[in-house]
């Protein structure tokens, strides 16, 4: 799990307005997207289709906000049909028992412009873990 979850990666995070103190990402524009690498030589990318992103956002310093993040599993996207299956059945994923993968966030790193390593709980699989992801 440490291996996937830690090159999650939070993308283009758009919201209806800034001035909000409670942000919701924007499904047209948002995405969790992923790359692992396999067997040592080749790289597989996806993303999942459906999420849903929550910030509480601290307007005056917004490494204080607070990330959530709630995936469907069923939604994983690599751009093979054989191999997301393969990813939701009983031996991987198992969408069937553990349909959503959920990340709580416990703080926010500056890295640099529009650049932040959110560190929190991943829970896939029905284990909890610390993660850190990137967010831009």
């Amino acid at each position: 799990m440490k291996n996937i979850a830690s090159l999650l990666f939070m993308g283009l995070m758009a919201v209806n307005s800034f001035a909000q103190n409670a942000l919701k990402s924007d499904p047209a524009h948002s995405r969790i997207q992923f790359s692992v690498t396999h067997l040592g030589i080749s790289e597989i990318t996806g993303n999942f289709e459906k999420a849903t992103l929550n910030i509480n956002v601290d307007e005056k310093n917004f490494t204080n906000s607070k990330i959530n993040f709630v995936v469907d599993m069923n939604s994983i996207n690599t751009h093979i049909e054989a191999r997301d299956n393969h990813l939701r059945n009983e031996d991987f994923f198992n969408v069937k028992k553990f349909p959503e993968m959920t990340f709580q966030g416990t703080s926010i790193k500056a890295m640099k412009k529009n650049l932040y390593q959110v560190t929190g709980n991943l829970t896939l699989h029905g284990v909890t873990k610390p993660v850190t992801v990137n967010m831009l």
